[in-house]
């Protein structure tokens, strides 16, 4: 016996996923974080590089003028991913300075 996941049906698009998936301004921002990130989970003591997401540090409905701004993304796994989704106020601080070291850190190299 095999288990299937119900999907979600909405009468219209959520306002949180308005964004098209097939722009090349969102898969080149997309691909860029990745690649920056080493294509793992960013979250602290956690180097998952399954099921990756790129999430937007200040979000992507609030913040229109930064949403390609490759300062503005980090790469997280699944399960870190919907830990800090719709949290992204609390957890603001602690992406933002873990990008500004991890820039430093190379610019030392």
């Amino acid at each position: 016996m095999t288990w299937k996941k119900k999907k979600k049906f909405y009468k219209r698009k959520p306002f949180w996923n308005d964004r098209n998936y097939d722009d090349p301004a969102y898969k080149k921002w997309r691909s860029d974080v990745l690649k920056r990130d080493g294509f793992k989970c960013q979250f602290p003591k956690c180097n998952c590089k399954k099921r990756l997401n790129v999430h937007h540090i200040r979000t992507w409905a609030k913040h229109p003028a930064i949403r390609f701004n490759i300062m503005n993304g980090i790469t997280l796994c699944y399960k870190h991913h919907r830990l800090v989704w719709g949290k992204e106020e609390e957890y603001e601080l602690l992406f933002t300075r873990f990008l500004v070291n991890k820039i430093q850190a190379k610019r030392k190299l």
